[in-house]
């Protein structure tokens, strides 16, 4: 009879064990399902800063260049597979700006433009 006492209360703790890991299993479901959403904006925003700034920094080498009367490039390649194109506004052929045209990160086209100060 003392055997049969210890055998049941043996599978009373067998169901706490699987209750208590069944419990931890929605705790760390939870914490994952809070994080992983904002750690994924994170890495896309990060992304899009990226881009923006290696446009930034080629408009302003084109800039220099139409300084330097040298010729100006139209596309370049980036970093990946990412080309930034260059292209020259013009109001009443009269050159007012350069402007970079990129494939931003979630496959929609932006586009940084600066106007240029005649001499």
């Amino acid at each position: 009879m003392k055997f049969l006492r210890n055998k049941v209360q043996l599978n009373r703790q067998a169901g706490s064990i699987y209750l208590e890991m069944l419990l931890s299993l929605f705790v760390w479901l939870t914490i994952l399902c809070s994080l992983i959403p904002a750690f994924f904006h994170l890495t896309i925003s990060r992304k899009a800063l990226l881009l923006e700034n290696e446009a930034n920094h080629i408009l302003t080498t084109q800039i220099a260049k139409w300084y330097l009367k040298e010729p100006l490039d139209t596309v370049i390649e980036g970093e990946g597979t990412i080309k930034f194109f260059v292209e020259i506004e013009r109001e009443m052929e009269e050159i007012r700006g350069i402007c970079v045209r990129y494939q931003g990160w979630i496959k929609k086209e932006k586009r940084i433009c600066r106007t240029i100060a005649e001499k």
